[in-house]
């Protein structure tokens, strides 16, 4: 007869990594205690190094959100980076050329 597969409570998963993180105890111990296989429980461990606790929430309407704004969080801290610096190297050239600004056009 094929083993049912489980689902676990995001919660659960967070709660086994946070056990593991400890070091108190090996990861062995664990998963005999809770009856989960080592490979599931070094994936989890894996995914919440790479992604902290949202790892576990997949599918949350707030976790992918908060996911899309730390992406456009990023892409605009570039944006305004690259543009800093086209404005540094625009006032080093107008400086070299030593070519006068009207008045209004001073930074």
């Amino acid at each position: 007869m094929p083993r049912a597969i489980r689902k676990f409570q995001p919660a659960f998963k967070l709660q086994i990594v946070r056990e593991v993180e400890t070091g108190d105890r090996p990861i062995s111990q664990i998963c005999r205690e809770h009856s989960l296989s080592d490979s599931i429980v070094r994936r989890w461990l894996q995914q919440y190094q790479e992604k902290g606790p949202a790892a576990f929430h997949k599918g949350d309407p707030k976790t992918e959100e908060l996911e899309a704004a730390h992406k456009r969080i990023a892409q605009l801290e570039a944006a305004l980076g690259r543009s800093t610096m086209e404005v540094d190297f625009l006032r080093r050239c107008v400086k070299r050329a030593n070519v006068p600004l009207a008045e209004s056009a001073r930074w």
